[in-house]
């Protein structure tokens, strides 16, 4: 499948592109071990940060390679970049580098269009990584839950949960695993966090419904599917 990139804004989620990346990520998340509803549940949350734009950032102001590498760490909190949006986007650029596809995207340096796999790539490592600034982190309960309990919502049913029981979602909803991603993983201001998972749980049960009626090409062999394969008739699976 290809990649779809473009310098600034992102894509709708029932865009071709946003289609087609979402069917990208599935394919190497697979490879990793992940299940189909941990895989829609990042999907949900990556609508939420870059809307499926590998080269997006934050913002949507580009900057000049030099300007970015210039920044101060106050600035640098202010530009997040790619599909996770990641602040800073340095730790990202230093350690995505040993990854395949990898290239950021300046205003006057063309990043790689493969750029959002080698995110991908970065990101399912990262999880597992405790010394990362990125790495899956519980260490904020009481300020997430002061936002979702009174909105009928008690995160200490999921915000523990594992690593590998995220991956493999078996004995979580979507809307959990989707939760869990967003405050252990994304970490956003608590209080503009609970508006942020009700649009991303959205996202993620969209991405769940449109996955499984689409062929998901094993990572690595992309290139090898016939477009036969693709006009092969296929049933429609009922959302649950």
């Amino acid at each position: 499948m290809p990649w779809h990139t473009q310098g600034a804004g992102g894509y709708p989620k029932e865009s071709t592109e946003a289609h087609d990346n979402a069917v990208s990520i599935a394919s190497i998340l697979m490879s990793k071990g992940w299940s189909l509803k941990s895989i829609c549940a990042a999907l949900g949350n990556i609508q939420g940060e870059g809307a499926m734009n590998p080269w997006r950032w934050d913002g949507d102001y580009v900057p000049t390679y030099n300007e970015a590498w210039g920044w101060t760490p106050s600035q640098l909190n202010d530009h997040g970049y790619g599909l996770f949006m990641y602040t800073w986007f340095t730790f990202y650029a230093q350690q995505g580098s040993a990854y395949p596809g990898f290239g950021v995207n300046y205003r006057d340096r063309a990043g790689s269009n493969l750029d959002g796999q080698a995110q991908i790539l970065y990101m399912n490592d990262d999880l597992d990584n405790p010394s990362s600034p990125y790495g899956w982190n519980t260490n904020h309960f009481a300020e997430y839950q002061a936002e979702f309990l009174p909105n009928g919502i008690d995160i200490s049913s999921f915000y523990y949960m594992s690593i590998a029981d995220f991956k493999a979602g078996t004995n979580y909803t979507l809307d959990e695993l989707t939760g869990a991603f967003q405050l252990c993983y994304e970490r956003p201001v608590a209080s503009a966090a609970y508006g942020g998972y009700l649009f991303r749980k959205d996202v993620a049960a969209y991405y769940y419904n449109y996955l499984q009626t689409v062929p998901i090409p094993p990572y690595g062999e992309t290139r090898k599917f016939k477009w036969i394969y693709y006009l092969k008739p296929r049933r429609k699976r009922v959302f649950k």
